[in-house]
């Protein structure tokens, strides 16, 4: 009986034995298996990181292009608004009647041009009109001149320093970009000119 007990026992051990190795055995593969998936994981990660950054790139590259363009589109439409202006002047402290029409304000102009501007022959105005909402302060809106040639306004221009001391000031008018920036370069050559 002690033999059989023994065979029993040898035999389940034996079993068992192989059922551990078994199960050993598939734990290599899995962790292999598992290895290669960390393996996958971290290329896939690799890549993804560098196609991202090229993504990025070119993100960065299409956007730079773009920028430009709009930079340069920017530039020519200022240019542009620039160059339509280019027969325009703006007056400033010309009286203005209340509830003046364009007809009045025109007529405003013209007498300007005669008395103070001492111009004989006749300018050509295309249109002239107020700018902005009539102001408490019932002090004059800058007027817009647009005439009709170049000449005309070269002779206004010139002839402004007729106007010394009457509260009227001629100025170019320009896109309000270029305004600002030559608001601002103005104020630089003060300062250059008080050092």
């Amino acid at each position: 009986q002690e033999k059989n007990f023994t065979d029993i026992i040898s035999a389940n051990l034996k079993i068992l034995t192989n059922r551990l190795d078994k199960i050993e055995k598939e734990v290599d593969v899995n962790k292999s298996k598992v290895l290669s998936i960390e393996n996958d994981l971290r290329d896939f990660k690799e890549s993804l990181n560098f196609q991202e950054t090229t993504i990025m790139e070119k993100i960065n590259k299409i956007t730079k292009r773009y920028e430009k363009e709009i930079n340069n589109l920017n530039k020519k439409t200022l240019d542009l608004e620039n160059r339509s202006r280019r027969n325009n002047l703006r007056l400033d402290g010309i009286f203005e009647k209340p509830n003046e029409n364009w007809n009045e304000c025109e007529n405003a102009v013209k007498e300007m041009f005669k008395k103070q501007l001492k111009i004989s022959n006749e300018i050509i105005i295309e249109r002239a009109h107020r700018i902005g909402q009539p102001k408490e302060d019932k002090k004059p809106r800058t007027i817009v001149l647009k005439l009709l040639n170049f000449q005309d306004k070269t002779k206004i221009l010139n002839a402004t320093k007729n106007l010394r001391g009457t509260g009227i000031y001629v100025n170019e008018d320009f896109a309000k970009e270029t305004m600002e920036s030559r608001r601002m370069l103005w104020e630089e050559v003060k300062k250059l000119r008080l050092e």
